[in-house]
């Protein structure tokens, strides 16, 4: 999963955005202490989902 995020620029933020998968897209915006890695283990890759993890 640890494929190069996309880097999107919105104000003074940069935000990571990592894609991973097909299907019905579903954004993860996590908290504290959580990353990318962390969304991978506990969604699996899936036909029918795509996950979208923003750092």
């Amino acid at each position: 999963m640890r494929a190069a995020p996309t880097i999107m620029l919105r104000d003074d933020a940069a935000l990571h955005v990592f894609d991973a998968g097909q299907g019905l897209p579903i954004v993860f915006q996590h908290g504290l202490g959580g990353d990318a890695a962390q969304v991978a283990l506990n969604f699996p890759d899936s036909p029918s989902r795509r996950r979208l993890p923003l750092e």
